[in-house]
């Protein structure tokens, strides 16, 4: 009996062991798999996350190309109650163009710079026979439609609301009807377009119900 005691004993110190190798194996399996979990669950989020940089620099880079291409001083004519006046805008981006790099930019960098691009207008107006006669304003925080190619200026610190839209200037005599500003804004995301010549549009002030047209032409880069 003493012998079949010590049988069933070992046999038992046996099993037990051989649990206990087995629940240390089972655990170890089970972490090296939730380390590679946790791996591939960060390599997932990085990729999102440049995914998401990659198609807000894209964002950006045809803003910029929009914005670069209307940079600059216009000048052109408005006719008021008769009498022919001179305008000139001056359109200036808060931000320098961004130029891509092999370096994928987080996307808080390229959210910063969407979200602090903008242009600063000058818009002047005077008559011709008098400089001295000028009257205009400063608008800060002006974000131009890209897609219709349009911008709308209107604060409390200016006199008067304009809204005008890329032109161009036409090629020939014959040829009197400028593209569409959704055609030429097309045009420069695409980067087929570097350079605005012309704008066209309307002032109204905010003393009268009148609205007056005009157009300008670039004048300085």
């Amino acid at each position: 009996m003493k012998k079949v005691a010590c049988i069933v004993l070992g046999l038992a110190l046996i099993a037990g062991c051989n649990s206990e190798k087995s629940d240390e194996k089972i655990r170890e399996v089970s972490n090296i798999q939730g380390q590679e979990a946790a791996r591939n669950a960060i390599a997932a989020e990085r990729d999102y996350v440049d995914s998401k940089a990659r198609a807000a620099e894209a964002d950006l880079e045809k803003r910029q190309r929009f914005y670069q291409a209307l940079s600059g001083t216009y000048e052109g004519a408005i006719l008021v109650n008769r009498s022919n006046f001179k305008i000139r805008l001056t359109l200036t981006p808060s931000l320098p163009r961004y130029v891509p790099s092999d370096r994928v930019r987080t996307w808080e960098e390229v959210t910063a710079d969407l979200t602090n691009l903008y242009f600063n207008v000058q818009v002047v107006q005077w008559n011709p026979e008098s400089s001295f006669s000028a009257v205009g304003c400063l608008v800060a925080n002006v974000r131009p439609d890209i897609i219709k190619g349009k911008i709308n200026i209107a604060s409390e610190g200016c006199p008067n609301f304009y809204s005008f839209q890329i032109s161009e200037e036409a090629a020939s005599e014959v040829e009197t009807n400028p593209r569409l500003a959704s055609t030429l804004a097309e045009e420069i995301a695409d980067g087929r377009l570097e350079s605005v010549s012309q704008v066209r549009g309307k002032m109204q002030p905010t003393s009268n119900a009148n609205i007056y047209t005009f157009s300008a032409s670039r004048v300085e880069e």
